[in-house]
């Protein structure tokens, strides 16, 4: 693996249209296009193809820049509550609570631990699917040191004797090293993560209520005071969406703090439910403020304003 070899995936979304239906076929001709049987005097003319009047469509209506304002603030929100070691950290505590042949783990690929088991240990744990995971600490990876390394594809449901279930469809990677004073992380995430709660504690996993969807890579580093963070994807549905929208997609976003004072390249996308996309540019703006926003066939929507300080989570860097 290389040190800066994250994935960068980004949501992307397309339409097709269909073609215009063919004219019925003429009185009197029968399956094989000829006619009838005895008797038959002939059927009428094929006068060819009837007129169509086509309608264009018009698409999703342009969205108020308070509904703007709304799915953005909602799906970013929903995005820095999930960070990618949340994911790693949960499926690592399940699979330390496998005994013996369940979930069963063998040596997989590189570094990581494999299973594929529909069972339950005596104490309740459930295990049903199969996947391949590492989250080690201190690793030395293609000649690299690294504080911490993750990676792993895994479709599984992790069940808590107290009914809580984590849902994992997907796969990620996760790499962080230090040089100093100074942190270095990059990661990626791409898949369906679901979780439900149970009558006893586990992990604080209500981020994945709802099972949201991403695609999505971070790469970040630097000291307290002076940090970078990149962007690349993002998240859709669970508690990114709203009764306006349903994610968010960022592109060549990138934010950066000197001195207390964070400043914001690239665009954030307000995915909306009607299928519209609002676009906000940043060019060396603060990361909070006000700014013009336009939809997909590029129309002004009108000043959206956006918070990105709950990208940073100062209190859980890097994430």
């Amino acid at each position: 693996m290389k040190a800066r070899g994250a994935l960068l995936l980004a949501l992307l979304g397309g339409a097709c249209g269909g073609a215009d239906p063919k004219a019925p076929e003429a009185a009197g001709a029968n399956a094989e296009g000829v006619d009838g049987g005895d008797g038959d005097t002939g059927g009428q003319a094929d006068t060819g193809p009837t007129g169509h009047a086509h309608t264009p469509d018009p698409g999703p209506d342009t969205p108020s820049p308070a509904a703007v304002e709304e799915t953005l603030a909602q799906a970013i929100g929903a995005f820095a509550a999930l960070g990618p070691s949340l994911i790693f950290d949960a499926q690592d505590a399940a699979l330390d609570e496998g005994s013996g042949p369940c979930p069963g783990l063998f040596a997989a690929v590189g570094f990581t631990n494999g299973w594929s088991a529909d069972c339950s240990t005596a104490s309740g744990w459930g295990f049903d699917g199969r996947g391949q995971a590492a989250w080690l600490p201190d690793l030395t990876v293609d000649g690299v040191r690294l504080d911490r390394y993750g990676t792993f594809i895994t479709t599984t449901t992790f069940t808590h004797p107290g009914g809580a279930t984590l849902m994992l469809d997907g796969r990620g990677d996760y790499a962080l090293r230090g040089a100093g004073s100074t942190l270095v992380f990059e990661a990626a995430l791409a898949g369906t993560f679901d979780a439900t709660p149970g009558t006893d504690p586990w992990l604080d996993l209500s981020a994945l209520e709802g099972a949201p969807s991403l695609s999505a890579a971070w790469e970040g580093g630097g000291a307290s005071g002076s940090r970078w963070l990149r962007l690349e994807g993002g998240i859709s549905g669970g508690a990114a969406a709203g009764e306006a929208g349903v994610g968010l997609r960022m592109e060549g976003l990138e934010l950066r703090e000197e001195a207390g004072a964070c400043a914001a390249t690239g665009a954030v996308v307000a995915l909306m439910a009607d299928g519209a996309r609002v676009r906000r540019s940043f060019d060396g703006a603060p990361c909070a403020g006000c700014g013009p926003a336009s939809d997909g066939a590029g129309q002004a929507v009108g000043e959206v304003c956006v918070d990105l300080a709950p990208l940073w989570q100062p209190e859980e860097w890097p994430w």
